[in-house]
């Protein structure tokens, strides 16, 4: 018996078991949590520091875990911290380090935590390509050489002699290359990571482009930083995204194993809910394999994805309650909880209600055409998700019948997909309603007792409404208009299309689809099919003609016209906690309010602004004192104008604002660009909502125009919006209400864009040659005839005298041209510049050398590109 061999085979075997009974890994065993992705590209204003610890309450009620973008100041001017250059200095573009502190610890004191974007595999120097900046923090000082960055690194051509090893995985050509078999670089991440969890007190990380080097290195990190949650950027198919998974967990027995983000999944979602191939379901990428599941974090969308063309632009609800019906860890991104919120809400507390985990059980339903259906089994119950259009399949409804009960589902113009729970388990209500302040608002005049009338909305392909009927009227809120009752709901669209019916009685028992809603709508409904569309006679009841002092601000505010001719106004806020009555304006009487002007038969108008950051109060009471005047307890309504009988209405729009708004009924085709000169301001987060991009003329350059994306609107300033889908993207800001102001000119050398603030004729002359610009292409306008400009359109001029060239416009999309668009009828986008197929070039057509060494426009392997 060959003795050594047989020992040899023991010890083998025994280190086999012993790697299997430690491999822990760097994402838990059974997880039952939910991600948030908080935030997408550029969302400086909407996901700072302050802001998300605003939401503290609500998203720690539905999320475990919280992704937030890199922390480390990235240096002068917006950034989004994948170009790091400092590591422990923390006051960056979201916020400082103390606000970024308070974020973390009140979601840790929610049991939320936070996961920090890392990104390692490259630095970017202070002021040149490799001056990597010197820290020092907690006795531990990051120093820096060209022995730390990978020999193959773009570095190594343009003035530098980087010496360390070659590069482990893939290039990256934006900074320089880290080379992590370096022992410096090592203890600096070490360091790094450290920093993270115990002093700042991150809860783990999302590793930024992994792919860049050995996911072995991954593993070497975590095993030393011991994050309890590891999920790493690996943008690739099953095959090597499970590799690179395997290969964390090659060091110290897998302790440091890490999760991956499941793209193989992702591109199975693309294919089947951007196609309604719903067959293709039957690959679920990580998820779909029993030994990675746990390893698993599945998304929809992301901020890379969602701002390319790998968005998922159909079915996104679908896509989103298949992966909150299967094991993994759901990663939610923020776009989509934002547009689909009570939706997600619910079935995320239904997933976690059935205790649905990373590693729990599922299966396909076999013999269903139309669609699939998975089944999961948690460890308190079941969810059963239908993809797709599955119909007639007795055995199917039977089992539904007898074991689930509906969460959520598509409208009944596109049942694309539906979420079910075992019948046994609850959702707590008081977290699934959601106050919708904007949005378009629906007024039902009925009788609930004679009609039972309910009102069923959806708004493309997803329901606003859960499932058929819809929303039962008689829960609406009531307001009188008009001397009349209505019931009203808020719905938060730009367009809509609705049904009133009698509820579940039966054929024939509802409206015809009334589609294309846009703006409040006031229904007449007596039963049946009947119904009267009677906005016109009320419309202007709702957008009554307010004081010009009474304008809309920022936070929670409210105001107050004193019909009763009090000597004083005071206002007296709170909220109930449960039996306690929370204040926020003290004791009684309140606060002193601020006059801000008059009503036009000379009543004073007061303003009480809440200090910011405060919970919104349910209840307001105004009053003159101590000196026994008073108006009964107010139903709070942010931004409304009360009298001393109540509310009049909330700030919105005058009744001639109220026609204007029909002016942003104007449909944009997807692709379109158009100009646009809107009579109001849009802020940062209010531009980032709209579906498509804002640019302004910022320059001229052999013969184009140079227009920039924009991260916030002017009001009557000229812009050109290029939209990304088709519909009105404008009308839902309708509301605010037209400001003081003229349309503005931006001028650059020869040429000037104006803007069009009411209905006006402009023509060339001899000063002037005017152009028309829509839809991609440029018309002179005559010298006769002219052209009418529509308001909030613009126009272009062009000196007459002048000889510059006008050959088109450059568009600049996040830094990425989206075309050259030539000046010349019938042609169309131009993806290429002729003469300019390989490398880069100047615009005037010079080769360069190598990659440019200084910011400006560029064509690259024939388009445009910007370095900023």
């Amino acid at each position: 018996m060959d003795v050594k061999k047989l020992f040899t085979t023991i010890a083998a075997l025994m280190f086999s078991m012993l790697s299997m009974a430690q491999d822990k890994g760097c994402w838990p065993e059974n997880y039952g949590g939910v991600m948030l992705q908080g935030f997408y590209w550029d969302s400086f204003s909407d996901t700072k520091w302050t802001k998300l610890e605003q939401q503290a309450d609500e998203l720690a009620q539905i999320f475990d875990l919280i992704w937030v973008p890199n922390s480390g100041n990235c240096g002068e001017g917006k950034g989004m911290g994948y170009m790091p250059i400092w590591w422990f200095d923390h006051n960056g573009t979201f916020g400082t380090e103390a606000e970024l502190r308070s974020m973390i610890n009140t979601f840790k004191s929610k049991n939320v935590g936070i996961i920090e974007d890392v990104v390692i595999n490259h630095k970017a120097g202070v002021e040149s390509w490799c001056d990597f900046a010197e820290e020092t923090r907690n006795g531990h000082t990051l120093v820096w050489s060209l022995a730390d960055i990978c020999r193959n690194d773009e570095a190594k051509d343009n003035g530098y002699e980087p010496t360390g090893a070659e590069d482990t995985g893939d290039n990256f050509d934006g900074t320089r290359d880290l080379d992590h078999t370096s022992e410096n670089v090592q203890q600096n991440v070490n360091w790094y990571l450290d920093f993270l969890l115990n002093d700042l007190g991150y809860a783990g990380f999302r590793y930024d482009m992994v792919k860049g080097y050995s996911g072995w290195y991954t593993g070497m990190y975590n095993a030393t930083a011991k994050p309890q949650f590891s999920v790493g950027e690996y943008w690739d198919n099953y095959d090597n995204t499970s590799a690179w998974i395997n290969k964390t967990a090659e060091y110290d027995y897998g302790n440091g194993k890490s999760a991956a983000f499941d793209f193989p999944l992702k591109f199975s979602i693309n294919n089947v809910f951007g196609n309604s191939n719903w067959n293709g379901l039957s690959d679920k990428g990580l998820v779909g394999v029993e030994d990675y599941r746990r390893w698993s974090v599945t998304f929809v969308d992301n901020h890379d994805t969602y701002r390319d063309h790998n968005r998922l632009s159909s079915n996104v609800l679908a896509a989103n309650a298949l992966i909150l019906g299967l094991p993994g860890t759901p990663c939610i991104f923020l776009t989509h909880w934002k547009h689909y919120k009570p939706q997600l809400k619910k079935m995320i507390l239904a997933r976690k209600a059935a205790g649905i985990t990373n590693q729990s059980n599922t299966w396909d339903w076999e013999n269903v055409t139309g669609g699939r259906v998975i089944e999961t089994e948690g460890t308190n119950g079941r969810i059963l998700v239908i993809c797709g259009y599955v119909v007639g399949n007795e055995y199917l409804d039977k089992h539904i019948n007898d074991y689930y009960k509906l969460v959520v589902s598509g409208d009944a113009a596109n049942p694309n997909f539906a979420f079910y729970m075992s019948k046994d388990l609850t959702i707590p209500d008081e977290f699934i309603e959601t106050e919708v302040t904007d949005g378009i608002t629906i007024y039902v005049d009925t009788d609930p007792d004679e009609t039972n009338a309910h009102l069923y909305t959806w708004k493309g392909s997803e329901p606003l409404t859960t499932a058929w009927p819809g929303d039962k009227v008689s829960s609406f809120k009531t307001k009188t208009v008009k001397g009349k009752t209505w019931y009203y709901r808020t719905y938060d669209a730009i367009t809509l299309n609705a049904i009133l019916n009698n509820g579940n009685n039966g054929d024939g028992n509802q409206t015809v689809d009334i589609k294309d809603l846009v703006g409040d709508q006031f229904f007449t409904y007596t039963g049946g099919g009947n119904y009267q569309n009677v906005t016109d006679q009320y419309i202007d009841y709702i957008y009554q003609d307010l004081p010009e002092c009474a304008v809309r601000q920022e936070g929670t505010y409210a105001y107050f016209e004193n019909t009763g001719d009090w000597d004083n106004v005071y206002a007296y806020a709170f909220y109930k906690n449960g039996e306690e009555f929370v204040g926020f304006t003290g004791d009684w009487p309140g606060e002193a309010m601020e006059k801000v002007g008059q009503s036009a038969n000379g009543h004073d108008v007061y303003l009480w602004t809440a200090t910011a950051g405060s919970t919104t109060p349910t209840t307001i009471i105004f009053n003159n004192g101590n000196n026994g005047k008073q108006t009964e307890d107010l139903e709070f309504v942010n931004a409304a104008y009360y009298n001393v009988n109540g509310p009049v209405e909330t700030i919105t729009v005058s009744t001639k604002n109220a026609r204007y708004a029909q002016l942003f009924n104007r449909e944009y085709t997807a692709g379109g660009r158009y100009t646009v000169c809107l009579p109001f301001s849009l802020n940062e987060e209010e531009t980032e909502s709209l579906t498509g991009k804002m640019y302004e003329m910022s320059g001229y350059m052999n013969g184009f125009l140079l227009f920039s994306s924009v991260d916030h609107v002017e009001a009557f300033k000229p812009y050109i919006f290029i939209a990304d889908e088709t519909g009105r993207p404008f009308y839902k800001f309708a509301k605010k209400g037209m400001e003081k102001g003229e349309a503005q000119t931006v001028t650059v050398g020869d040429f000037s864009f104006i803007g069009s603030d009411d209905n006006q004729t402009v023509m060339s002359n001899n000063a002037t040659t005017c152009y028309d610009y829509n839809n991609n292409a440029f018309a002179e306008i005559g010298t006769e005839t002219g052209m009418g400009i529509l308001p909030y359109r613009a126009y272009f001029t062009k000196n007459a005298s002048s000889s510059a060239t006008l050959k088109g416009i450059l568009f600049d999309y996040e830094g990425v041209a989206t075309s050259i668009n030539p000046l010349k009828e019938g042609y169309g986008q131009m993806s290429k510049v002729e003469g300019q197929k390989d490398g880069w070039y100047m615009l005037d057509g010079r080769k360069l050398q190598g990659n440019p060494n200084a910011k400006g426009v560029y064509i690259y392997n024939g388009r445009k590109a910007v370095i900023k």
